[in-house]
């Protein structure tokens, strides 16, 4: 879709679009809703921006057509709603509506979600490492907070955890890559998203 011409048509149009919940953790699925379409088809598709900010309209990072998303490819439907899983962007995000336009080609956009935020502090893609003391344990995972101090709770189970050590942050931004689309944001037509912030801290037997 991204080589055809979008243009805006919401002001007007009647339709609405929905996302719920408005915060959500990485994996869990939104509840995406739809109502008062005009003129449906079973080309239409929604789009997922992240960040919300961003104005140019092609610039979704994921989609998914309506008729898939509401599981009914038979006929357009004027109103329904179905399930979008998101992953942390780590970006405040909202969804679109995209109909094709009846002549010259191209899509219009009828209507524009409210915004979904991620959930705070989040640890995702944990991983463990040696670090060439057999008496240490690297710990390295990532999350979309880098205020809070990063730390790790271990022990002999789960039910005791009763050692602690504090770790240490660190993330990249788009200056520090070379050249576009990396070192341009989603939001101003490039393709760098926010990496969040990677943690590590090292246990010591």
């Amino acid at each position: 879709f991204r080589d055809q011409g979008f243009v805006d048509l919401q002001e007007g149009s009647g339709a609405t679009l929905t996302a719920w919940p408005a915060v959500v953790r990485s994996g869990e699925e939104v509840v995406v809703s739809f109502d008062s379409v005009p003129n449906a088809t079973l080309d239409d598709f929604i789009g997922l921006f992240c960040p919300s900010t961003g104005t140019n309209d092609t610039n979704y990072i994921d989609w998914m057509a309506v008729s898939v998303l509401t599981r009914q490819k038979d006929a357009p439907k004027a109103s329904g709603e179905g399930v979008m899983m998101l992953r942390d962007t780590r970006e405040v995000c909202d969804f679109r509506y995209f109909t094709p336009l009846r002549a010259g080609g191209g899509y219009a956009k009828v209507a524009t979600s409210n915004t979904v935020v991620f959930k705070k502090g989040q640890p995702l893609h944990g991983h463990i490492a040696l670090t060439g003391d057999i008496t240490e344990m690297r710990v390295m995972w990532n999350s979309n907070d880098g205020v809070a101090a990063p730390f790790v709770a271990y022990g002999t189970s789960e039910n005791s955890l009763t050692d602690k050590v504090q770790g240490t942050s660190h993330t990249y931004t788009n200056t520090d890559m070379c050249n576009f689309p990396a070192n341009t944001s989603v939001a101003k037509g490039g393709g760098f998203i926010e990496p969040g912030f990677m943690h590590e801290a090292v246990l010591v037997e």
